[in-house]
C-alpha cells in the first residue's frame, strides 16, 4: 500500500498466523520495511500470537 506495508506485514499486524506462515513459507521478505521503518518482525511483539505460531512452524526470527 502507500505506506509500504506488504501482505506479510498486514497478516502479522492483523494477527493472521496462518496467512503469515503461508506467505513466509513462499518467500515473502521478512525484512522489507514500511515508510515508518517497521518490518513484519518488528511489529510481531505487538501482535505476538501470529508470529509465535509462525515461528513454531519454521519462520526464522532474527
Amino acid at each position: 500500500d502507500k505506506t509500504g506495508a506488504t501482505p506479510l506485514f498486514v497478516a502479522v499486524h492483523c494477527d493472521q498466523a496462518n496467512v503469515a506462515f503461508f506467505l513466509a513459507g513462499r518467500g515473502a521478505a521478512l525484512e522489507v520495511a514500511t515508510k515508518d521503518g517497521e518490518t513484519p518482525l518488528s511489529i510481531a511483539g505487538e501482535n505476538g500470537p501470529a508470529l509465535r505460531q509462525a515461528a513454531q512452524q519454521g519462520m526464522e526470527m532474527d
